[in-house]
C-alpha cells in the first residue's frame, strides 16, 4: 500500500508519456503550423458567409455549405492570382528565352557601346560587372521560384482541406 499523498508510478509514467507524445506531435506539425494558423484566420473571416449559406441554401448541411464557401473563396482569390501568375510566367519565359538566345551578350554589347562614348574607362568595367551580377541574381531567383511551386501547391491543398473542416466542424 502507498500513502495517500503519494501518486502511483503509473501516473508519473502517464504524464511522461503524454509529454513525449506532445513533443513528437509538435515536431510533426511544425512545418505546417503557419498554414494551419492562416487557415484558421481565413475560416474566422469566412464563417459568416458559411453560416448564411448553411442556413439559407443548404438546409443545415455543413459539408455542402463548407464546399460552397470554399468554392466562392477560391474563385474570389484564385481568379486574380491566376491572371497575375499568367503574366508573371509569360514575362519569366520571355526573359529566359532572351537570356538563353544571347540576349545578355547583345544587351551587354549595347551597354558597352553606350558607356564607351559617355563614361570613363574605370566606371565602364564596374557597370559591366554590376550588370553581370544582376543577371546572375535573376537567373538564381528564377530557379528558386520554379522549384518552390510544388511546396506552394501542397500548402494550398493543406489550406483547402483544413478550411473545409474548420468551417464544417467549427460551429
Amino acid at each position: 500500500m502507498h500513502e495517500p499523498h503519494q501518486k502511483p508510478i503509473s501516473t508519473y509514467f502517464f504524464y511522461i508519456l503524454l509529454l513525449v507524445v506532445s513533443v513528437f506531435c509538435v515536431a510533426l506539425y511544425w512545418p505546417f503550423l503557419a498554414v494551419i494558423f492562416l487557415t484558421a484566420a481565413v475560416a474566422v473571416v469566412l464563417y459568416p458567409i458559411f453560416n448564411w449559406i448553411n442556413i439559407h441554401i443548404t438546409g443545415r448541411k455543413g459539408w455542402l455549405a463548407s464546399l460552397i464557401t470554399i468554392g466562392i473563396f477560391l474563385i474570389a482569390i484564385g481568379v486574380p492570382f491566376f491572371f497575375i501568375g499568367a503574366k508573371v510566367v509569360a514575362q519569366a519565359q520571355s526573359l529566359y528565352v532572351s537570356l538563353s538566345t544571347g540576349g545578355v551578350t547583345n544587351f551587354n554589347n549595347a551597354i558597352s557601346h553606350f558607356l564607351g562614348s559617355s563614361v570613363p574607362e574605370p566606371l565602364r568595367a564596374d557597370v559591366q560587372n554590376r550588370f553581370s551580377d544582376i543577371v546572375s541574381f535573376i537567373s538564381g531567383t528564377a530557379v528558386t521560384i520554379f522549384t518552390s511551386t510544388a511546396s506552394t501547391l501542397f500548402s494550398l491543398l493543406l489550406m483547402v482541406l483544413s478550411l473545409f473542416y474548420f468551417l464544417k466542424d467549427g460551429t
